[in-house]
């Protein structure tokens, strides 16, 4: 029992602390927000830590000539491994995160620079 109440407080005390300090998309409301991309290089485009609700994520690519490249979304639910899973870039993209993602990020390379939408 003992042991359970200092886990608790234990994650509360590093949920506390790393949410104001890492999450770049609000884990609340839906804000568009826009990344430039560079090419040949992973640009994380969300990154969310401590927010454990789960959120519907659309990237959107601005340009009209067609992008080739990857994309990454790594999940943490736990401190001891990530959960990742890639695609190829789409000009509109669907992401989830899911309950109790405590970290979570979504990291794009293109073949060139570009700009995209998060919303």
């Amino acid at each position: 029992m003992i042991v359970t109440i200092i886990v608790i407080v234990a994650v509360v005390v590093v949920v506390a602390v790393l949410v104001p300090t890492v999450a770049i998309v609000s884990g609340g409301a839906k804000v568009a927000d826009t990344r430039a991309c560079s090419a040949g290089e992973w640009t994380s485009i969300v990154r969310n830590v401590g927010t454990v609700l789960p959120r519907s994520i659309t990237v959107e690519i601005d340009d009209t000539e067609p992008v080739r490249g990857r994309w990454r979304e790594v999940r943490q639910r736990s401190i001891l491994r990530d959960e990742s899973v890639a695609g190829d870039i789409e000009t509109s993209m669907a992401f989830g995160r899911r309950w109790l993602d405590w970290r979570y990020r979504i990291e794009i390379r293109p073949d060139r620079d570009i700009s995209v939408t998060i919303t």
